[in-house]
């Protein structure tokens, strides 16, 4: 079973390293660059999201949390989100957790998280 995943990045130049770990027979990844190409793929059903937490250039300084929230929000399927970032110390990724939190419901703890 191929596992279809949305790998959702501002940076071209990190495609090396997202085959690296994705270039295996069980997963068949769609890059996704720049906010056209998510609403190309919008309606592509996927088994799971890889979303870098920061997107900038193209995506207007947009973050995970608002690309699920304006983009992500009524797809084809749920999917799991994992999210990559270089910038894990930046005090806005718990900012990102919890609106992802809230847009979920409190019934979908996050630790850590309150």
């Amino acid at each position: 079973m191929n596992y279809r995943l949305m790998v959702i990045d501002d940076r071209r130049s990190r495609l090396p390293k997202y085959e690296t770990v994705l270039s295996t027979p069980e997963f068949d990844p769609i890059y996704v660059w720049t906010p056209q190409e998510l609403e190309r793929h919008r309606d592509t059903p996927v088994d799971g999201y890889l979303i870098d937490a920061f997107l900038d250039g193209d995506w207007n300084s947009a973050n995970a949390a608002s690309v699920l929230k304006n983009e992500l929000a009524s797809v084809p399927r749920p999917a799991p989100v994992f999210l990559v970032s270089q910038r894990w110390n930046d005090t806005r990724v718990l900012d990102i957790l919890k609106t992802g939190r809230r847009m979920l419901g409190q019934d979908h703890p996050i630790p850590g998280v309150e």
